[in-house]
């Protein structure tokens, strides 16, 4: 009666852990906050897959190693660039305990101009010229009804740092494998595949 017991117990935490990893992979983005200010997200989904963003107020030449191709960025089509932009305002720019992200555009690093902050998701360089640089963005305005993810049609300089209220969305995708259960969770999913192959072995002895 008592082992029976134990394996109920196993095969639930199997069960409960399966779920919680399943839960884990799907929960939202986990902002970076430095001394008040947003300053990025962990764990972005874009298109099915993870990605970590950091905001940059440097030149493109300094922050994306060159900036003089399209293998420089994360992004390499304005459509995917785009929905990296909505993704910024679906999962990051965000009003929270930790700040009020959406509604403060002070509140982002980089961001002083008080109306907007834009965060320019680059995909491309298209030869020379004073804005060569091909981006989508992701506009987060006090003014809700301007709040998008933008696939935007022209360019931006490639050699100066960004205006008061425009930051570079610098985006790198999480290596399949890199997320690991929480030690608790992997506890629970080991205890869980005990109990599992406990009732298989029962199973075969009674056949």
């Amino acid at each position: 009666m008592l082992l029976g017991s134990v394996k109920q117990i196993l095969t639930v935490g199997a069960v409960t852990a399966c779920l919680g990893l399943a839960a884990g992979t799907a929960k939202g983005a986990v902002l970076t906050v430095i001394d008040g200010q947003l300053a990025g997200a962990e764990g972005v989904e874009i298109d099915g897959a993870l990605y970590n963003v950091s905001f940059e107020n440097d030149s493109c030449i300094a922050v994306f190693s060159g900036c003089d191709a399209a293998s420089d960025f994360a992004f390499t089509t304005i459509l995917a660039a785009k929905a990296a932009a909505q993704a910024l305002m679906d999962q990051v720019f965000l009003d929270g305990p930790e700040g009020l992200f959406d509604s403060d555009m002070d509140a982002t690093l980089g961001c002083v101009s008080g109306n907007d902050c834009l965060a320019i998701v680059p995909f491309d360089v298209m030869g020379v010229g004073p804005w060569p640089v091909q981006r989508a963005f992701a506009r987060n305005s006090a003014d809700e009804e301007l709040d998008a993810g933008v696939a935007a049609a022209g360019g931006v300089s490639d050699d100066t740092a960004l205006g008061d209220h425009t930051i570079w969305a610098v985006f790198e995708q999480i290596a399949v494998g890199d997320e690991i259960p929480t030690p608790g969770m992997a506890g629970l999913l080991g205890l869980g595949l005990i109990g599992l192959a406990l009732a298989r072995r029962k199973q075969k002895r009674r056949a």
